[in-house]
């Protein structure tokens, strides 16, 4: 593999970790506060599980500009409803939802993440050429690639688990204050 192999590798395994760690912080912030996540933060979250399947294909299928479509598909979605609730929340003394990290909310990071995310894949795909796709990947990078795949898997599930416990069946709550799981 050439040394641009090695980088599209690299930034495709940090792409996943990236991932990672902000859903695990998300969970982290929700259960150590206390503060379960409105609609709006759960869309969020969807959003950048979609992100990580784009990296997730490149793993599987191999490296193409197709499969960063359904990253940057995620990350737009993940800034639309970050935007939206950035927006709810901009007028003084209209309040905000949950607590603060580093003196932003979570809303603003995730569009802040939306935007560097967004720049991190132009960034690969300006790198990206024909022979990456056909270099085969070496078994560490399949590793580190399926440990986080699976970690990915294990969140979206996590993810489906939380939105039934909030919301049940029905309409989730605009503000939720306690697991529901209205059936």
């Amino acid at each position: 593999m050439t040394v641009r192999n090695y980088m599209i590798v690299g930034a495709n395994t940090l792409g996943l970790y990236a991932v990672l760690l902000a859903s695990v912080m998300a969970f982290a912030f929700q259960f150590y506060y206390n503060e379960l996540p409105c609609p709006l933060c759960m869309l969020q979250r969807m959003g950048l599980l979609l992100a990580a399947f784009g990296f997730m294909l490149n793993f599987k299928y191999g490296f193409k500009a197709s499969h960063y479509g359904f990253s940057l598909f995620g990350l737009l979605l993940m800034m639309a409803v970050g935007m939206r609730q950035v927006f709810l929340h901009i007028v003084p003394g209209s309040g905000s939802y949950g607590s603060s990290f580093l003196g932003l909310h979570l809303y603003t990071w995730v569009v802040l993440m939306g935007v560097l995310g967004i720049f991190y894949i132009a960034v690969v795909l300006l790198c990206h050429n024909r022979d990456v796709v056909d270099a085969p990947l070496s078994k560490s990078a399949k590793i580190w690639g399926n440990i986080a795949g699976y970690g990915i898997l294990v969140l979206v599930l996590l993810n489906l688990i939380n939105a039934f416990m909030i919301c049940g069946f029905g309409g989730c709550p605009d503000n939720p204050v306690a697991y529901t799981a209205r059936t």
